[in-house]
């Protein structure tokens, strides 16, 4: 069954539509750094959203926000890995402290690595090697 992504538009709240609808008639995004790709219209096979053209294939749409994720985690990672540094910088010698700091760089760099290696899992596994329908390229 192909995916038109209706039904999120029809759960939307109503105020929330009204700024998606404005927005779009204003040649904007509410999500300013998909605005410099933003384009106006799609492939047939394909569906006009905020953040840019998706699938309507369920299988494509979801690998579509894979990319999104990555970048997202990799940005909440640098996020922690940073915050981790100001609190070992600023714990004075508190033991307790820089255990802290430490885990939180610790914990960044672990679900960082454990993203990267989920993507390349899918891709050179399930892919390249088993060749699993469905999630060719």
């Amino acid at each position: 069954m192909p995916f038109d992504g209706s039904f999120c538009y029809e759960i939307m709240p109503a105020r929330i539509r009204q700024l998606f609808s404005y927005l779009r008639s204003k040649k904007l995004s509410p999500l300013p750094f998909f605005a410099a790709g933003a384009t106006t219209s799609c492939p047939p096979d394909q569906i006009l959203t905020e953040v840019g053209c998706l699938s309507k294939d369920p299988v494509q749409f979801i690998a579509s926000f894979y990319g999104i994720g990555l970048g997202l985690i990799g940005g909440v990672a640098l996020l922690f890995i940073i915050i981790g540094g100001f609190t070992i910088l600023t714990s004075q010698g508190n033991a307790h402290q820089v255990g802290v700091g430490k885990s939180y760089i610790t914990y960044a760099i672990l679900g960082l690595l454990l993203a990267v290696f989920g993507f390349v899992f899918i891709e050179v596994v399930l892919i390249d090697m088993l060749h699993v329908p469905g999630l060719g390229r």
